[in-house]
């Protein structure tokens, strides 16, 4: 089941690029299948940074610090920030 997911995943980040290599404009791409593609493309990046980039900041954050809650108020403390630093480029 991991390995049919994980094909499906790399599917679609493959049509993104399959789109730009050859060359095809946005406005060419049916509206649904566009945003089906880069909610794809978000997805996958999200999953990423959720499974694996995360836990292993969570992880390396703790060694620094002996208590739990030391170091999971810096780790929320900067998973926050980096959802609402862009936020606040977009908006200056």
């Amino acid at each position: 089941m991991v390995f049919i997911t994980c094909l499906l995943v790399n599917l679609c980040t493959l049509a993104g690029v399959a789109c730009f290599g050859c060359k095809v404009k946005p406005s060419a791409v049916d509206k649904g299948i566009l945003a089906f593609l880069y909610g794809s493309a978000c997805g996958a990046l999200l999953a990423c940074a959720f499974f694996l980039i995360l836990p292993e900041a969570l992880h390396m954050i703790g060694e620094d610090y002996e208590g739990e809650v030391e170091s999971t108020w810096r780790w929320g403390t900067a998973i926050l920030a980096g959802f609402i630093t862009p936020v606040f480029f977009f908006l200056a």
